[in-house]
């Protein structure tokens, strides 16, 4: 799994990230590795979750397609996994 949360540069683009003034660094993919910024994002909010200065990377070019929910972000939650619905809320 992901370690960050992970866009393509493309939706760092349209929602207005400025990630050329991130970390350089490489990504390791199962297509190999692949140039990437490391940036802190402000806020992320997904239905009604919302967390505060969560680690990014920002992989040039068009992948990954959907943006990924990393461990940056997930290890702030609890996670609850029945059959193959996971749950999410913030807080222990």
């Amino acid at each position: 799994g992901a370690n960050l949360v992970v866009l393509n540069s493309r939706h760092a683009d349209r929602i207005g990230l400025e990630y050329q003034d991130g970390l350089q660094t490489f990504a390791v993919t199962a297509s190999g590795n692949t140039p990437m910024y490391v940036i802190e994002v402000e806020q992320i909010s997904i239905e009604g979750i919302m967390l505060r200065n969560i680690q990014a990377g920002v992989i040039v070019g068009n992948f990954p397609l959907v943006p990924l929910l990393g461990m940056s972000f997930l290890e702030q939650l609890n996670m609850n996994r029945v059959g193959n619905v996971m749950e999410l809320k913030k807080g222990f």
